[in-house]
């Protein structure tokens, strides 16, 4: 129950940001960050939950979180492109 009011918020907001800000394709850019907050959940909660892929190696860990530095990259460069285009729709 708690998962799917969980997923039910996140789609309630991404879907109300689209509609309130009309940039999709930023939208779903920024909404991709997901990937590093479930690589942070797994190692700083995983434990608790009995997921010890933690665990698996330093290595692992780092690749997987120079991807997730990519996509924050990415996603900073989406966001502040749209934020200094000029707007020629207005």
């Amino acid at each position: 129950m708690a998962g799917a009011v969980c997923l039910a918020a996140q789609a309630i907001l991404f879907v109300s940001s689209i509609a309130i800000y009309r940039q999709a394709a930023v939208a779903n850019v920024v909404y991709s960050s997901r990937g590093l907050w479930s690589i942070l959940a797994v190692w700083a909660v995983g434990h608790w939950l009995g997921n010890y892929e933690a665990r698996v190696g330093r290595g692992h860990l780092a690749w997987r979180i120079a991807g997730a530095t990519l996509l924050i990259i990415a996603i900073l460069c989406a966001v502040w492109g749209k934020l200094q285009a000029p707007t020629l729709l207005r």
